[in-house]
């Protein structure tokens, strides 16, 4: 992954959106501090706080590792959709490991 990119994605969604950190933090239940961390590099969002920022703007998680930043193939799905891709593609590598044993 390149983190310098996904840092900007990241920025570059809430700031596309006229959000602040505080706002955005509020909307997924987490502090802006923890939030703030996130946009510096200090820390990373888990999977599940990676799908509901995913699902709070309607897109694929894909768009904050995109290296052309480009939203408009993924934007729009809706919430609801945008959340069960991403939790279908992060419960499928649990799944795999499962079925083997």
């Amino acid at each position: 992954m390149d983190k310098a990119k996904f840092l900007e994605n990241l920025v570059s969604a809430r700031k596309k959106r006229s959000l602040t950190q505080k706002e955005l933090s509020d909307a997924l239940g987490i502090s802006d501090k923890t939030y703030s961390k996130w946009e510096t590099g200090e820390n990373e969002p888990d999977v599940e706080t990676l799908c509901r920022l995913a699902a709070f703007y309607g897109v694929s998680p894909a768009v904050f590792f995109r290296s052309d930043g480009d939203e408009s193939e993924l934007e729009g799905m809706g919430a609801a959709e945008a959340a069960r891709k991403c939790w279908r593609g992060a419960r499928a590598p649990l799944l795999r490991g499962r079925r083997g044993g």
